[in-house]
């Protein structure tokens, strides 16, 4: 595979590289890369990593090759914490830097400071594409786009090189993310040993605590002197279970890791288990992407982490000196994780996941107009009919101005300082903790995660919500040793607005997508330890209210005899929800769900499931040309979930503003049956 991608990026083209992880992914980009600046003493290249604590593990790869090819490379890592002194000397002199988004979104504004670099840009890498999904892949998008405005303006070509975990429609994610055409390179050549994967469900034993389970399982492999990475989803988790393990093997290292820790214990961490003094770690998410860990004998992933792309990603970490290896699921009580258990065929079906990157959603596109527009004046030539309504409106608020030098921006502010790459809409909430801004996200998920009370998890470090503010734009939190974590109770009111599209599954069942008007309310939170709720607390919070795009079932006519009641709607509507996720790449908390015996918009009996940004992220449209495939796995998921009248591992959520009330189990399976019979 990585003599393919060099023959492919020598024909000029672009590429995107999928190989299982741990297959030298890293070697096939740097090998075109290090001949193209061998041979032209002027071009560089620029790697771009979702994660600043990739970088500079990558950047000692780079020297190493520096070092023993004589190479000129002068590689080096340009983000946030890059001393101010050292970047002139990095713009002047390297010919790879290596960076983020969130940099270069800061950067592309002074690009005349970075001519020599970006006139000679011969490759742009994109380690780790998977992960440029959603909201945050949406606005990459525009961002690359912005990026390839300014390398025009330099004479610059660069050939793209993407590389990514296994996911269903990697060439769609490549052209969505760049606007370019690109070949895939999806062999994988390389040696690697046996691994053994084994799924561990803990609810089979009801009176013994997971955390305690987990601990076992992990002290168990140490002593069998299996070297045991553990994955968990906090910091908290990390802490209790190294801990737990320190009582009950003394005799064998542990260590927690998490990030919070000074880059000096980081890097300590990292180099013991590297060589293998460390016998077991336990880690959040930290140890997932990049950081080379040596080669480990077992590894065990307490929670679903998301996606099938991360969960190969943490499995990789084992194994990689070619010796027979063990990987270990533990799932935890949820729709998805125990659907996982009983189809375990699944969690091979690498193709599987579609990642989802919204090309049209307004909301994202209208702020880095105002960005690009900043950078170098917009031609007629470089923006379609959608982008030319787009500036019209801007320049209604007074934000651009067409000039003979084309759409100029005329806004106060400087408009990258306001674009947050993770966030739609200009209203944005900051995080405070102790005077120190921890991070921004827009006032619909502050009403969602930051209310009063809520747990935050921010980089796998725990906060407590004091106060939230959204007049100031601010949430006061302070640290805090939860030990259990907080759900928002919503309500919603939704409308439909106008039907984009729409099939007939069968003679009384139809599927539609299009716009919708949403009103959601926070009415309430519970806390939860283990999955398991332990007490309900009320809010009074102003209503989140937003258009977005959704899907609908339409069934029957209302009120006959064969209609489904709103107890069997409901049951449905959670489980097509909770397994959303394996088709499109998302978290089930970015959609929204709605189900009505007798819903106004159609007068039917009805089930939506919606986006829950501000003019939609793709996901839903996703769903809609999905639909067969999600409908068959939500079919089998209630029919094989042994509960009698439903339970969190299928129909019920702890999200839910009617606290699961009406359900019936046993209408929605029979319903599900139906609606996947028809589909196939």
């Amino acid at each position: 595979h990585q003599t393919e991608l060099l023959a492919i990026a020598r024909s000029g083209r672009n590429a995107i590289i999928t190989s299982g992880t741990a297959s030298g992914k890293t070697l096939a980009f740097n090998l075109p890369v290090i001949e193209a600046l061998a041979r032209h003493p002027a071009a560089t290249a620029l790697y771009l990593y979702p994660l600043k604590a990739v970088t500079e593990n990558q950047r000692q790869v780079l020297l190493d090759i520096e070092k023993a090819s004589g190479i000129h490379l002068a590689p080096a890592v340009y983000d946030g914490d890059t001393p101010r002194n050292r970047r002139p000397q990095i713009r002047q002199e390297s010919r790879i830097v290596l960076s983020n988004p969130y940099e270069f979104h800061q950067v592309l504004p002074y690009h005349y400071q970075w001519q020599r670099f970006l006139a000679g840009l011969a490759y742009l890498v994109i380690d780790e594409a998977h992960q440029y999904r959603g909201v945050f892949g949406s606005h990459v998008a525009q961002l690359i786009r912005r990026l390839r405005r300014v390398l025009a303006r330099y004479g610059a070509q660069p050939r793209f090189i993407l590389a990514s975990a296994s996911i269903a429609n990697p060439l769609e994610l490549a052209q969505r993310l760049t606007g370019l055409d690109f070949i895939l390179v999806s062999s994988d050549g390389s040696p690697r040993g046996r691994c053994w994967l084994a799924l561990f469900n803990p609810l089979v034993d009801q009176d013994t605590p997971v955390t305690l389970q987990v601990s076992r399982l992990v002290a168990a492999l140490g002593r069998a002197g299996l070297q045991t990475l553990c994955f968990v989803d906090s910091r908290n988790l990390a802490e209790l279970i190294a801990r737990n393990l320190k009582q009950q093997a003394p005799d064998i290292p542990v260590s927690p890791y998490r990030a919070g820790y000074l880059a000096a214990d980081r890097r300590r961490i990292e180099a013991e288990l590297a060589c293998g003094r460390l016998r077991c770690v336990v880690s959040t998410s930290a140890l997932e992407l990049g950081i080379d860990v040596g080669g480990l004998d077992a590894i065990v992933i307490y929670g679903w982490p998301g996606t099938l792309a991360s969960f190969w990603q943490r499995a990789g970490r084992a194994g990689r000196k070619l010796q027979d290896s063990v990987v270990i699921y533990v799932a935890r009580e949820s729709v998805l994780e125990q659907f996982l258990i009983r189809h375990q065929e699944l969690i091979f079906s690498r193709e599987f996941e579609s990642a989802v990157v919204d090309l049209a959603n307004p909301h994202i596109i209208k702020p880095h107009l105002c960005c690009a527009a900043s950078e170098s004046p917009l031609q007629d030539s470089e923006i379609d009919h959608n982008q030319q309504l787009l500036l019209s409106e801007l320049a209604r608020d007074r934000l651009v101005q067409r000039t003979p030098a084309g759409w100029v921006y005329t806004g106060r502010d400087r408009p990258q300082e306001k674009l947050q790459l993770e966030s739609i809409g200009s209203g944005t909430v900051a995080v405070i903790c102790e005077d120190r801004v921890l991070e921004t996200v827009d006032r619909n998920r502050a009403l969602r995660t930051l209310f009063p009370g809520a747990v935050l998890l921010h980089l796998a470090e725990t906060y407590l919500v004091k106060s939230l503010d959204l007049a100031a734009g601010r949430a006061e939190v302070v640290p805090a040793e939860a030990s259990y974590r907080t759900e928002p109770i919503q309500h919603e009111e939704v409308a439909i607005v106008e039907s984009i599209a729409s099939r007939r599954i069968s003679a009384d069942t139809t599927l539609s997508l299009g716009r919708l008007q949403v009103t959601e309310r926070i009415i309430g939170f519970r806390t939860l330890k283990a999955d398991t709720p332990v007490s309900l607390h009320s809010l009074d919070l102003p209503p989140i209210e937003f258009s977005t795009v959704g899907l609908w079932l339409t069934f029957g006519a209302a009120g006959s005899s064969d209609s489904p009641d709103g107890g069997t709607l409901h049951a449905a509507e959670h489980a097509l929800i909770g397994l959303a996720p394996l088709v499109a790449m998302c978290d089930r908390f970015d959609l929204g769900g709605f189900s009505s015996a007798l819903f106004p918009g159609t007068g039917l009996p009805t089930i939506i499931i919606y986006d829950g940004y501000e003019g939609g992220i793709g996901i839903a449209e996703k769903l809609y040309v999905q639909f067969s495939r999600l409908s068959r796995i939500t079919s089998e998921l209630l029919r094989d979930c042994p509960c009698e009248n439903g339970c969190p591992a299928c129909v019920l959520s702890v999200r839910c503003g009617n606290n699961n009330q009406p359900m019936d189990k046993h209408g929605a399976a029979r319903l599900l049956k139906r609606l996947a019979a028809a589909e196939s």
